[in-house]
């Protein structure tokens, strides 16, 4: 065998093998493999929506508090009293069909810081920082006005229409309540201890 020959030989045997593989090779379609199962069924997403102003308004329109609130809305307005060391603070603007109120409620670590804040409160108040002593007989505000202080809690409630004082006293339901501020409007404001769930008016 000359050298031609057996470089022949080679070449053909190469060509062969080569052939033999491609015959061998599986052809994938690329639609087969991207194709969803026909039966699978697809995952529901569920979206839980949770109403977290229920309990607040559930709070406000429980019996013998009966605000009969439609709106609640949280009240970003910097305050003068938040100022003074507290726990937590809370101001809510409130509507019903027959009123909008503001009701301010914070909270102190200790008795001490409570009386802190609502002696400073009523050095400065309003806008004119007017100077208001204790159990003075004066106009806070326009509209209905009250103040209830506990033994670690201030409430503030303003409304342009009258409240009835008893349902605010028991939504607060606390036990420990000694000073109330009455003022209806265009009057000016009366002071009353608390003691055995009754008021009694500071002359």
């Amino acid at each position: 065998m000359n050298k031609f020959t057996f470089l022949l030989s080679i070449a053909l045997s190469f060509l062969i093998i080569s052939c033999n593989e491609k015959k061998n090779k599986k052809i994938l379609d690329i639609n087969k493999i991207n194709k969803p199962v026909e039966n699978k069924q697809k995952e529901e997403i569920k979206t839980v929506i949770i109403d977290t102003m229920r309990p607040i308004f559930d709070l406000y329109n429980q019996k013998f508090v009966d605000l009969n609130l439609t709106k609640i809305i949280a009240d970003t307005e910097a305050q003068f009293i938040a100022r003074f060391p507290h726990k937590k603070m809370k101001s809510l603007f409130l509507k019903s069909p027959t009123a909008n109120i503001k009701h301010l409620e914070i909270h102190y670590a200790d008795s001490l810081d409570m009386k802190n804040a609502f002696f400073n409160y009523l050095d400065c108040f309003g806008d004119d920082c007017r100077n208001i002593s204790v159990n003075e007989k004066v106009n806070f505000k326009k509209d209905f006005f009250m103040l209830i202080n506990t033994e670690k809690s201030i409430h503030i409630i303003e409304s342009n229409k009258n409240q009835d004082p008893n349902n605010w006293i028991y939504l607060i339901n606390s036990k420990s309540i000694k000073t109330l501020i009455i003022q209806n409007k265009n009057q000016v404001a009366k002071w009353y201890t608390y003691q055995n769930n009754l008021l009694t008016e500071i002359k």
